[in-house]
């Protein structure tokens, strides 16, 4: 049976970080892209929609503009909005708490079907295994205690990655088709750093 490495729970803790940073590291760039104040800039995350403009406010992204306000609110960081996004802010969370270590989940026996032979008494049943994939037996998952409890890791951070690309593009896409600054200070594609995975 195939085991998780020790240092799983590591990796995928590094994953959610980066992820959850190339956030917090866009904003920064956007605020600087229109001012030179740029402590204190985070992307904001809230509990309830209610909140969002109190936090937009309080983590500085109101400082990138109103364009970029408005693309954040599409985004719906907040519980009840994109679930997807807030289990990344959460994930982050926990993992700079507590490790996010994985459990196996949904391992089970290998495919098999049950061959009767009637030719001698009493009976012999036998199971004979069928072709499988052995990776569908060995699925590790998020903890029972996480904000993605059983879900599956490696389907999930593929999906977690292409949401921050898709977040990282529609800001650059926002960016790109402004005007230019009259500060001269742009925002250039290349300057919203991707996060690359297990580093």
């Amino acid at each position: 049976m195939k085991v998780l490495p020790p240092e799983a729970g590591a990796i995928i803790g590094d994953v959610i970080h980066n992820l959850r940073a190339a956030l917090d590291i866009m904003a920064v760039s956007l605020v600087g892209a229109v001012s030179t104040d740029t402590e204190n800039v985070y992307f904001p995350f809230c509990t309830d929609a209610n909140e969002l403009d109190k936090m937009i406010k309080r983590r500085g992204f109101d400082r990138a503009g109103q364009d970029a306000v408005d693309l954040l609110k599409q985004f719906a960081p907040h519980r009840g909005g994109n679930e997807a996004l807030r289990a990344l802010h959460e994930l982050d969370i926990q993992d700079k708490h507590h490790m996010v270590i994985p459990i196996l989940a949904n391992i089970s026996s290998p495919p098999s079907r049950v061959e009767i032979d009637e030719s001698v008494q009493p009976r012999r049943v036998r199971l004979v295994p069928l072709d499988y994939d052995p990776k569908t037996l060995f699925a590790p998952s998020f903890p029972d205690n996480s904000f993605l409890a059983h879900r599956e890791v490696i389907p999930t951070l593929h999906e977690l990655v292409g949401l921050v690309e898709g977040i990282l593009k529609a800001f650059a896409a926002l960016v790109a088709a402004r005007s230019p600054p009259a500060s001269g200070r742009g925002l250039k594609t290349k300057q919203i750093i991707k996060p690359e995975l297990g580093k």
